[in-house]
């Protein structure tokens, strides 16, 4: 909407009650986008980017968390995706020893969700900074 959130606080409580004052343009913004998601004539869309109701859990919570990551005023948000950030990659000194000789069974087996959540909010985020420039 272009208005801060606790502009948007003030104007609709309704919307801060909904997202408890936290991240109420971001997180109002991924309802909108999940509700047209999920209307009737993107049933084959959501077929094709679903293969479970699993898989579509994680890709909603992946939205919101990347939509989320642009709130760059919630002090919160920046503690939490530091402390995912540590938790995806600490301990990782170089991925070429981390992937280097395993098979691709082996390989298939990781799980690299959170990695790939911390570097989409990074992404996400420095794109919505640099439009500003």
């Amino acid at each position: 909407t272009g208005v801060p959130n606790a502009r948007l606080a003030v104007e609709n409580p309704e919307l801060a009650e909904r997202y408890n004052n936290k991240s109420l343009a971001e997180q109002n913004s991924a309802h909108v986008a999940w509700d047209v998601l999920m209307e009737p004539e993107f049933v084959n869309l959501r077929q094709c980017m679903f293969s479970s109701a699993c898989s579509r859990e994680r890709f909603h919570k992946l939205l919101i968390n990347v939509l989320i990551a642009t709130d760059i005023a919630d002090r919160d948000r920046i503690g939490k995706e530091k402390l995912r950030w540590k938790n995806a990659f600490e301990g990782i000194e170089n991925w070429t020893d981390e992937w280097k000789g395993k098979s691709d069974d082996e390989l298939a087996k990781i799980d690299v969700s959170d990695k790939a959540t911390c570097v989409l909010e990074q992404i996400v985020l420095a794109s919505d900074i640099a439009h500003t420039m």
